[in-house]
């Protein structure tokens, strides 16, 4: 029971952290973890209740996110990382979940429509 009563204030405080706009390292920081696993809560966290846990990311118009391209050299997949995340350096294939990638390139996406929810 009092494992679950830990759960919560850890989850309290990161719904807190979060809300403020600090960024996942920060918060990681504070709770002494890492920001790939605060980042993996804050996504689970979100699935469950979306309306607590708000994409907070400020966006400029029009909208140009800058991302690395990498090549999964297991599956040869392509993918990108938007490359203002703490984590970069933690990258692994989405899809086989193995870190033997090549960069490809370093590029900017343009999106000209942009909704949230």
């Amino acid at each position: 029971m009092q494992k679950q009563g830990v759960r919560s204030k850890t989850k309290q405080l990161i719904h807190e952290l979060f809300i403020d706009g600090k960024t996942y390292k920060e918060i990681a920081e504070t709770i002494g973890s890492n920001a790939s696993a605060v980042a993996a809560r804050v996504k689970l966290y979100r699935k469950k209740d979306p309306e607590l846990w708000p994409r907070l990311k400020k966006y400029d118009d029009p909208l140009n996110i800058e991302a690395e391209v990498y090549k999964c050299l297991d599956c040869e997949v392509l993918f990108a990382i938007e490359k203002e995340l703490e984590f970069l350096k933690d990258v692994t294939c989405p899809f086989c979940w193995e870190n033997r990638l090549q960069m490809i390139s370093s590029t900017v996406f343009k999106v000209k429509n942009l909704e949230t929810h």
